[in-house]
C-alpha cells in the first residue's frame, strides 16, 4: 500500500482525508473479499459505477449525483 508520504505529525490528515481513507480501505476489502464475483463476466459496467467508482467519487467530496 503506498501512503501519501507529505502526511506527518506536523501535517496530518484532515477529517475528510480520514473519512475519505477510510471509504476507500472499505471498498479495497469489499472488492477482495467478492473477488471472483467483480471479475466475473456478468458482472456489468453499471454495477461497477454503482457498487466502487460512485463511492470512491463521494469520498473524494465529488458531486455524482444526476443533475436534470
Amino acid at each position: 500500500m503506498v501512503v501519501d508520504q507529505t502526511l506527518s505529525v506536523n501535517n496530518p490528515p484532515s477529517f475528510g482525508q480520514n473519512m475519505a481513507f477510510a471509504v476507500v480501505l472499505e471498498l479495497v476489502e469489499t472488492f477482495h473479499s467478492n473477488k471472483s464475483h467483480y471479475l466475473s463476466a456478468g458482472y456489468q459496467e453499471a454495477e461497477v459505477r454503482r457498487d466502487f467508482i460512485d463511492k470512491l467519487f463521494v469520498a473524494f467530496g465529488w458531486d455524482v449525483k444526476p443533475h436534470p
